[in-house]
Order: C-alpha cells, then sequence, then structure tokens
C-alpha cells in the first residue's frame, strides 16, 4: 500500500540537504567548465580540446593535411570526428564526477537527476 511513497524519502533526503547540494552543484559546474578534454581523429593528425561545457579552445592538425584543397575534405571529417570524441569524453568525465558528488552526499538518485538535467 505504501510502496508508492518510497520517493518521499529521497524528497526528504533533498530537501534536508538542499543548501549543500545547490553549492556542490554550483562547484561541479566550475570544474567541468574549466577542465579541458581533448578529442582525436585520424591517429592523432587533428586534435581538439573542449572544456566540460562543450566549449572547444583548441584545434591542432597535422601540416600535411594543410598541403593542399584535394585535403579538405577530409580534414573537414576529422575535425568533426574529433570534436565529437572530446564530446564524448568530456560528457562522460562530467557525469562521472557529477556521480562522485552524489554519492558523497548519499542522496539516492541525486546522480541521475542531475545527470537528466544537464550537470
Amino acid at each position: 500500500m505504501f510502496g508508492k511513497l518510497g520517493g518521499l524519502g529521497n524528497m526528504a533526503a533533498l530537501a534536508s540537504n538542499f543548501g549543500e547540494i545547490q553549492k556542490r552543484v554550483k562547484e561541479v559546474h566550475r570544474k567541468t567548465g574549466e577542465m579541458i578534454v581533448t578529442g582525436a581523429a585520424g591517429e592523432g593528425a587533428v586534435e581538439v580540446d573542449v572544456t566540460g561545457h562543450g566549449v572547444m579552445v583548441a584545434c591542432r592538425i597535422a601540416p600535411p593535411l594543410l598541403s593542399g584543397p584535394e585535403n579538405r575534405e577530409q580534414l573537414q571529417t576529422l575535425i568533426q570526428q574529433a570534436s565529437n570524441d572530446a564530446g564524448a569524453k568530456a560528457k562522460a568525465a562530467a557525469k562521472e564526477m557529477i556521480s562522485k558528488e552524489a554519492e558523497d552526499l548519499n542522496v539516492p538518485g541525486l546522480g541521475d537527476m542531475l545527470a537528466k538535467v544537464g550537470m
């Protein structure tokens, strides 16, 4: 009969820890913004650095790829692949950081909830 009320315990834990949760969320947001993750493509011929928020901060291209217009299509593809690689790595690193913080707070389901809202 009361099985459906199990979520109330989670709500109570959230409410009692709201100040600490808010502080930790801000800290995780700051840390992920400072985090730099590198993605690569073409066996390292193109590398892209992004922050944990997905903002590209650097792009390195091996000189042979810049040698002529025939490389243009390949270069565009490699930049896209390196960007996607970096984005996936940043997302995974941020999710791991969020899960660790949520685990430290000992609020069941908090990590999943934060991940769903993009934290």
